[in-house]
């Protein structure tokens, strides 16, 4: 009944009625929280600018298919470059499925997604996983819910982020967070941290101060590693570890 609505840019609605509309212009999708998603079930959205759903990947309690091309077609992390289309900017993620809360972004989530640029993650986040947000250069930046308490290895690597605030309710940070972030200026830790991982900021050479909380106790090495922009340290009185190349 809808096939030849090419030209509709607007549409909230349950997943399963995509399949009545050929929608190769449509702009903005608003899916949601009962959706059954299978996998390429957006591939013919190359139009898409602005998503809205409620979990990424298969399901809201997957442990397999997490990543977010998984809905434009990518079998893998490693394809999310290729299927996610170009167009893509803004991807909002409300993280309520029927009673239940979204409370990781895992591994790879966002892995190669180098065109969008605005990514809005659910209050209910804990936890941010390995490579999630890696090789997003597009990516200015991103708000990191209150709840997260940990964020895996080089979570935002080679991203396009300008400044972060951590919060204060993040006790783990993983070994090169911020790897060849070479847009990043600014940094605000949490309070109670004890320690700066291996390669936290190697690389980021745009990077021109940083506040090192006064619970650290050891610096990793090469930390700071290629950061020609900044000048100045200003060190903790407990810290008792300087890794190699700081």
């Amino acid at each position: 009944a809808y096939t030849k609505c090419t030209s509709v840019e607007h549409l909230s609605s349950p997943a399963f009625a995509l399949e009545r509309f050929n929608l190769t212009s449509l702009k903005s999708l608003n899916v949601r929280g009962d959706m059954t998603v299978t996998e390429g079930m957006f591939k013919d959205l190359t139009s898409i600018e602005t998503l809205t759903i409620p979990y990424i990947g298969w399901n809201i309690d997957a442990t397999v298919n997490t990543h977010f091309g998984y809905i434009f077609g990518a079998k893998s992390a490693d394809e999310n470059a290729s299927a996610v289309p170009s167009s893509l900017k803004k991807v909002v993620i409300t993280g309520a499925v029927e009673g239940k809360s979204l409370e990781k972004i895992d591994a790879k989530a966002f892995y190669g997604c180098s065109s969008i640029n605005n990514i809005i993650l659910p209050k209910t986040v804990k936890a941010i996983g390995e490579s999630a947000f890696e090789g997003c250069s597009a990516l200015t930046k991103m708000n990191i819910p209150a709840l997260v308490t940990s964020i895996g290895n080089s979570a935002f690597s080679s991203s396009g982020l300008t400044s972060v605030v951590i919060p204060d309710s993040v006790k783990t940070i993983g070994m090169w967070v911020f790897y060849q972030d070479a847009k990043l200026v600014s940094v605000t830790l949490p309070e109670a941290l004890t320690a700066l991982p291996d390669g936290l900021f190697n690389g980021c050479k745009s990077l021109t101060a940083v506040s090192i909380p006064r619970s650290v106790e050891k610096i990793g090495g090469t930390v700071f590693a290629h950061c020609e922009s900044l000048t100045e340290i200003d060190l903790p009185d407990g810290l008792k570890t300087i890794g190699n190349s700081a």
